[in-house]
């Protein structure tokens, strides 16, 4: 596997999307009431604090190798497990071999 600062493509929707942001005033837009801003607080928390958890047996010698590249970078062995895995899964962490 390899490594890619490049973020993936947008698909099609995700870039309709992005041009709709782009042309957007938000000036124009109108006040949002205090109940509105509580009812955006209280949906970000919930969608923020939405984290399971994954337990997983692995090879002895693979799990060093892991803790080794993780203490590498500084950061502990299950933050560097989750960032593979949030790179693979948004495209930024490609097989070698992949077409």
């Amino acid at each position: 596997m390899t490594m890619s600062n490049k973020a993936a493509p947008l698909d099609q929707e995700e870039q309709d999307l992005l041009e709709a942001l782009e042309q957007l005033d938000a000036k124009a837009l109108p006040p949002v009431s205090p109940e509105q801003q509580q009812h955006f607080r209280e949906a970000a928390a919930s969608f923020v604090n939405k984290e399971t958890s994954l337990s997983i047996s692995m090879d002895a010698l693979e799990m060093e190798e892991l803790k080794k590249r993780a203490a590498s970078r500084g950061i502990r062995c299950q933050s560097f497990v989750k960032d593979i895995l949030h790179k693979y899964l948004t495209g930024q962490l490609l097989e070698k071999n992949a077409c």
